[in-house]
């Protein structure tokens, strides 16, 4: 049995390579990692067949996705029954491997967490936007903009409170730049009218403000936008639920499920290395040293993986 090691509430999980375990792995109910219980993604439970014609060969191939987190657990069981006519009764060989996702655990208010994986942690853990590194947060609407054809330049970070720009150029030429308020109170007119100053004052007239919480005074503030408009100065406005669909459309085929991010897991199954059992007709001495070599292509790009 694998150990099964917590994670921590407050850490993010990403898949970094695979490994490889003998014997198969039971189907298991919990994910290691963080605990949530695991779906069947692609294959079968079923178990293999009692029995054989003679010659002939019977898999099974199933993946067990994490939803919460990714973590995926890909088993193959094999099972060929032996054309020794010499040997009484019927005799087969019999063989199975796993492998499995290794996650690499990153705290979630650090700076080292990956992009790619706070995208996937956050749709159905919206809530901890509010513990993420502002700086990553800032990365993470980068990217999120990146997905939609803009061309991002992050500016330098500064702990002082001082205005954060990002400046946005899509193939319309228009350029624009962004500010990001991480903070759970509500913005008020004087935040925006602070980044409206240096936003006129370094001669871009488009802008984009953002928040993980909301704004007051909507009205009023959607009057004065039009006004400004007028002038040549806009502000676009972007509340937390406006970042959250902004989020989800950014992520593969829109979707914040974890499985289709790690759907090319169910290909590794045509090149999973098979120990069969000693009474079988092919025993591999060397198993331990394959399965490192197997993971090693893995990590190289010869075998197609996520």
């Amino acid at each position: 049995m694998m150990e099964k090691p917590k994670a921590p509430i407050n850490s993010i999980c990403t898949y970094t390579t695979c490994a490889v375990v003998l014997p198969t792995a039971n189907p298991a109910e919990a994910c290691p990692f963080c605990d949530s219980v695991l779906t069947l993604a692609q294959g079968s439970l079923d178990p293999l067949p009692t029995s054989l014609p003679m010659s002939n060969s019977a898999s099974q191939n199933y993946l067990q996705l994490c939803e919460s987190c990714g973590w995926w657990l890909l088993s193959t069981r094999f099972m060929h029954r032996m054309p020794d006519d010499d040997t009484p009764g019927e005799r087969y060989s019999t063989g199975d491997t796993a492998a499995f996702a290794v996650l690499k655990r990153f705290p979630l208010g650090g700076i080292e967490a990956p992009i790619a994986a706070l995208k996937a942690r956050f749709p159905p853990h919206y809530v901890d936007r509010f513990n993420i590194d502002p700086r990553k947060l800032e990365e993470l609407i980068a990217s999120i903009f990146s997905d939609f054809g803009y061309s991002v330049e992050l500016k330098s970070y500064s702990k002082d409170g001082g205005i954060i720009l990002i400046l946005l150029n899509k193939g319309d030429g228009i350029r624009k730049v962004l500010q990001v308020a991480h903070n759970k109170k509500p913005i008020e007119l004087t935040d925006v009218d602070a980044f409206l100053g240096p936003m006129v004052q370094q001669q871009y007239y488009r802008g984009i403000y953002v928040t993980t919480s909301e704004f007051t005074k909507w009205r009023r503030y959607v009057c004065r936008s039009q006004t400004l408009s007028e002038l040549g100065n806009a502000v676009e406005l972007a509340d937390a639920p406006s970042l959250f669909d902004a989020l989800k459309a950014s992520l593969p085929g829109g979707s914040s499920n974890p499985s289709k991010l790690y759907e090319n897991a169910w290909n590794l199954r045509h090149e999973m290395p098979i120990w069969y059992a000693p009474d079988g007709w092919r025993f591999d001495i060397d198993r331990d040293k394959h399965a490192q070599q197997w993971v090693e292509s893995v990590e190289r790009g010869d075998v197609k993986d996520t």
